[in-house]
């Protein structure tokens, strides 16, 4: 595992027609990851190792290898629909700006029949989060404008009778 955490420069095919697969899942998994089949690599973890924790270890190891956030939603997807509830949320309490809000909110409507009540609580949490990035985006825009407003005011300076302006040429 350390060879395949250490480097990418390896031949996916020919490891896999070397490898016993009952024997090297975690080996397996973190190298589908790495080829970026998020999903086939945590359902390998949790299906077949049953090991939810082998899965957050190669979401995080592979993130930073990578650098794909979407690995974080696949992990999340992976662990809510097979009833993994309380590690589901754990990766969205810890990953959540790193995930689209609608791919989660629509996950927790297709499985609200189950009677969970996720997709109201995080419907209303996630809207409130957006009311915040646009008040964020406005404050930043009001910010940047007296920033230019001050600079704008500082080319009306005028130092020993020379006038620094818009209408000086």
């Amino acid at each position: 595992m350390t060879f395949l955490e250490s480097t990418r420069k390896y031949n996916l095919n020919t490891i896999f027609m070397k490898l016993p697969y009952q024997y090297m899942l975690p080996e397996i998994a973190f190298i589908i990851a790495c080829d970026k089949q998020y999903t086939k690599a945590f359902e390998i973890c949790i299906r077949e190792l049953q090991n939810v924790e082998l899965s957050q270890s190669i979401c995080d190891k592979v993130y930073k290898l990578i650098g794909d956030g979407s690995i974080y939603f696949s992990l999340f997807e992976v662990c809510y629909t097979n009833n993994f509830h309380g590690a589901a949320m754990d990766v969205l309490e810890k990953h959540v700006s790193r995930m689209p809000h609608s791919k989660v909110l629509k996950l927790f409507k297709g499985r609200e029949k189950m009677g969970l009540g996720h997709y109201e609580a995080f419907k209303e949490i996630f809207d409130k989060v957006e009311k915040i990035k646009d008040y964020s985006s406005i404050y930043q825009r009001l910010t940047n404008y007296e920033v230019l407003k001050k600079k704008f005011n500082l080319c009306d300076y005028k130092s020993d009778g020379f006038a620094l302006s818009k209408t000086t040429k």
